[in-house]
């Protein structure tokens, strides 16, 4: 199955809303702080981790550089 550049839009759209809405369960709470310092928001109670979109963008931006420069 191929997907086209649209869809592949729709599923990082969807998945952004996700990141920032429900977010992400971690169970590490080590990893608090620094999440919490680069913006997301944290529920310490559930461990559930809420990525702002920003934060998302520019790690997906880091990765492909350290990918096309490695």
């Amino acid at each position: 199955m191929h997907i086209n550049r649209e869809q592949m839009k729709t599923i990082h759209q969807a998945a952004l809303q996700i990141l920032n809405k429900t977010g992400l369960r971690i169970d590490c709470p080590d990893f608090y702080g620094p999440l919490e310092d680069r913006g997301a928001k944290i529920d310490r109670n559930t461990g559930s981790v809420r990525f702002p979109e920003e934060l998302v963008e520019e790690v997906i931006a880091q990765v492909k550089k350290e990918i096309s420069d490695g």
